[in-house]
């Protein structure tokens, strides 16, 4: 993927076949490419929008607007070298995004910033893309931002293109795991799980609610995650047994949490057992790929912990009746709600 963008990008020459360019193009690869660490940030901005194919009077114009949008202002005569990544990074999207080009480059760089300048960037590229017409190439590993961002998704596998097409479609394809029904894993084949042990997850599986293998489930549907476990240490005293599932949308954040203790179900007589089964009733989860982490924990203490246990595709349902869900973009989770009018004016 480096080596495409640098090709694409003219720093290096393709061995074979060839690239084709049409209009002025800009491109944020690596923290700090086209700097000189011994030059203060104004003399790189000058530097670097030359590089880039500005001229000196397109950047004096442009001096002042690139240096409030970096937010680095009072640090613009310090020399590059005493700069941290993110200002770096700072300086040099500004100068990109404000040299007007026709194609603008952009690779995991942003990933460096903080929040808020990462914010101030994405709405840049918006303006960019779709008020100005132009053309962004925007490759990254945060499918939040990908779908959010993007009109068109490319997914590459092993150097080719296996899917080019709607973003959406582009995620899942990027995320799809494998997988057929009643899969999810031997989970006792998993080295790295945390926790002293005595009892382990050593499978999970979906069934539908007539007890039917799924490896799919669409939003507002109810279904069970079957739970295997295994008692390593017939030993074992429990004092308060809770299994936890923790669902996770594509950024990592947690948007669903349970455990068995919250119902008020028991977790503690494992004879003649060794299935635990989760229902979960109209799973309340906008379309898209989630991952589940699982744990089981002796009051406060893990007895085992498996942070990315296992994949759940989510699809379109109607949950809102006849009405199509919202995008991803409005939120992850949906709640059912009744509106009435309240007092008269």
């Amino acid at each position: 993927k480096s080596t495409l963008l640098k090709m694409m990008s003219r720093i290096t020459k393709p061995t074979t076949g060839k690239i084709e360019l049409w209009g002025k193009f800009a491109s944020l690869l690596e923290v700090g490419t086209g700097f000189h660490p011994e030059l203060s940030g104004r003399e790189n901005i000058f530097m670097n929008g030359a590089i880039l194919g500005m001229k000196r009077h397109e950047i004096l114009s442009k001096f002042d607007e690139i240096v409030a949008f970096s937010g680095i202002t009072e640090f613009i005569d310090t020399p590059l070298k005493r700069y941290s990544s993110g200002m770096y990074v700072r300086l040099a999207f500004a100068v990109a995004a404000h040299l007007d080009p026709d194609i603008l480059i952009i690779d995991e760089v942003l990933a460096v910033g903080d929040a808020e300048f990462q914010k101030k960037c994405i709405g840049k590229i918006n303006s960019i893309s779709k008020e100005q017409g132009r053309t962004i190439l925007f490759v990254s590993h945060n499918m939040a931002v990908v779908e959010n961002l993007c009109t068109r998704g490319i997914v590459l596998k092993n150097g080719s293109v296996s899917y080019d097409g709607d973003p959406k479609t582009a995620i899942l394809n990027y995320l799809q795991v494998s997988q057929k029904a009643d899969f999810l894993g031997k989970l006792d084949e998993i080295k790295n799980r945390n926790g002293s042990n005595e009892i382990i997850i050593s499978a999970v599986h979906l069934r539908d609610t007539d007890g039917n293998a799924i490896d799919t489930v669409s939003c507002g549907q109810s279904f069970d995650i079957v739970f295997e476990y295994k008692v390593l240490d017939a030993t074992f005293k429990s004092v308060n047994l809770s299994l936890i599932a923790t669902v996770f949308n594509q950024s990592q954040v947690p948007v669903l949490y349970h455990h068995n203790n919250l119902s008020g179900d028991d977790f503690n007589s494992f004879a003649g057992y060794k299935e635990y089964i989760m229902r979960i009733d109209e799973l309340p989860l906008v379309e898209g790929m989630y991952s589940v982490g699982v744990s089981i924990k002796n009051l406060n203490t893990f007895i085992d912990d498996v942070t990315d246990a296992f994949e759940i595709q989510v699809t379109d349902g109607k949950w809102f009746n006849n009405f199509r869900n919202p995008p991803p973009a409005f939120g992850v989770c949906l709640v059912k709600a009744k509106w009435r009018f309240g007092r008269s004016i």
